[in-house]
């Protein structure tokens, strides 16, 4: 036991000591400075590193385009309150325009068209995959950044086909969920020129495709409030036919019983007529001791053809129509004359009270003109230039890292290759 207590007195003073050693600042310099080769080494092994990512990875150039809402002029002509058909406002336009932007499968129809146009038909655009800030659970919309990376792959790969990420495409929306009026257009890829063209070009697709689907939309409006009134002239024609046969077959039914009392010629002194119809509760037509079923009538309605209809009025349940006299007071020869006149008349336009207006209205609708010409989506924006100066890599950043990183590898590398071979010198 005592021999176990005076080592461990012994060994506590030796790992103090040790312990001291290693963060003395002048034993870690003296150690530096016997060692700088090493450290030299490690140091220019991550610049070589770093510039060997910095060389083997491709540049990247970024262009942005900032866009604002439309004015009431860029959209006038899908203004058309006056016929009924369903407008939008510049507000909600741009709402639009920034969803159709960040639209992936629009996105693919472009890009597809712009690498044939610009590799051939031997180029390819897939999807790589989508990221972003502020996505929605619920929706999945993304409210802040939403980037989507394409891979264009080609067979007569340019210059910089063996550079990482030289065959990446990105392109990213980003709004602002405090400030409606937020909108930027972001392409990075490895040519300058081409990616301001991506960009340029993709705006005005954007604002084409919207632009022609808003007009679309409005042309089928419009195509329906014009189907809508013809239909209901048609309509208002049918109803005129049918009242003009009706009243043909009243006539000629007027003209019978006219024959058949004698009336040849109208009578001198018809008699104006009042129809009055008393119409008691429904319990006075029930069956006794009926309960439990619908009412059940025992009478049916009458109706008296041969009289012309007048006002309708109703006072303590007794409805009282005002009629002119008999049709058949008329005389057969002059019921069968306008019944005749009614069978060979061939347009019952004159005839139908509506019918002007809906003409006017229809006239009207078949006038109207709507343009795609001009119309924007989204305000004035300015027309980007190629940037000379890559994002993506930083040489200055890359090279800066390179070296920090290789001096502290080497502090590590060093400090521990020392404490390591002091531990193996120290006695227990």
């Amino acid at each position: 036991m005592a021999d176990t207590s005076q080592l461990a007195q012994h060994q506590e003073p030796v790992d103090r000591a040790k312990l001291m050693h290693v963060f003395d600042l002048t034993a870690i310099w003296l150690t530096i400075i016997k060692r700088w080769k090493t450290l030299l080494s490690i140091v220019v092994i991550g610049v070589f590193i770093s510039g060997a990512y910095v060389f083997f990875t491709s540049p990247v150039y970024r262009t942005n385009i900032g866009f604002v809402p439309p004015t009431e002029h860029d959209i006038q002509n899908l203004v058309l309150y006056d016929i009924g058909v369903n407008t939008h406002t510049p507000s909600e336009i741009f709402a639009f325009y920034k969803t159709k932007l960040a639209d992936t499968n629009l996105q693919d129809s472009y890009l597809t068209s712009w690498v044939t146009d610009v590799f051939g038909k031997q180029a390819t655009v897939s999807y790589v995959n989508t990221t972003g800030e502020g996505r929605q659970r619920k929706t999945g919309d993304w409210s802040v950044r939403k980037t989507i990376t394409w891979k264009i792959t080609t067979e007569s790969q340019p210059a910089g086909k063996f550079r990482y990420g030289s065959n990446l495409l990105r392109v990213s929306t980003i709004k602002d969920p405090e400030n409606y009026d937020v909108l930027q257009l972001q392409v990075d890829w490895r040519d300058p020129v081409q990616s301001t063209r991506i960009a340029s070009h993709y705006a005005k697709f954007v604002n084409q495709h919207l632009a022609n689907e808003l007009v679309n939309n409005l042309q089928t409006g419009l195509n329906n409030s014009i189907a809508n009134i013809r239909s209901n002239i048609n309509f208002q024609r049918h109803v005129a036919t049918v009242a003009r046969e009706n009243q043909i077959l009243i006539l000629e039914e007027a003209a019978r019983t006219a024959q058949s009392l004698g009336y040849i010629e109208p009578v001198d002194h018809p008699a104006n007529n009042t129809l009055i119809q008393i119409t008691p509760p429904e319990q006075f037509f029930l069956k006794p001791k009926l309960s439990g079923d619908p009412p059940q009538l025992l009478r049916q309605r009458r109706y008296f053809p041969m009289y012309q209809v007048g006002s309708v009025t109703r006072s303590g349940g007794i409805t009282t129509q005002g009629s002119t006299s008999p049709l058949y007071f008329r005389g057969k020869k002059a019921l069968v004359a306008e019944a005749n006149t009614l069978r060979l008349r061939v347009n019952d336009d004159p005839y139908i009270p509506e019918l002007a207006t809906l003409l006017e209205q229809l006239s009207w609708l078949e006038s109207v003109e709507i343009k795609r010409e001009g119309l924007q989506t989204i305000g004035h924006y300015e027309t980007p230039y190629p940037n000379s100066d890559p994002v993506h890599p930083n040489i200055t950043v890359s090279l800066a890292v390179g070296i920090l990183f290789g001096i502290l590898l080497g502090l590590m590398t060093i400090l521990g290759r020392e404490a390591y071979a002091g531990r193996e010198r120290s006695p227990l």
